[in-house]
């Protein structure tokens, strides 16, 4: 006997975002399965607390997730 296919599958695992301001500044961090609606989220591939109250690094950005429109 089969299993049912939804056995079978795993639900997406959440991605990361960071909610930037006008200047480019982290003000949130946000793991959930979809970009989030309001406000400016960036996709990134990890989470660093470092990057709080200041500019997002270039390197950290998932381009990827540029390509997705909210």
């Amino acid at each position: 006997m089969t299993p049912p296919s939804f056995l079978l599958t795993s639900p997406n695992a959440p991605r990361h975002f960071v909610l930037l301001d006008q200047n480019g500044i982290c003000l949130a961090f946000k793991s959930c399965r979809d970009r989030p609606q309001h406000g400016n989220w960036v996709g990134v591939e990890e989470v660093r607390l470092a990057w709080l109250h200041h500019p997002l690094p270039a390197h950290a950005r998932r381009p990827q997730d540029d390509q997705e429109t909210p």
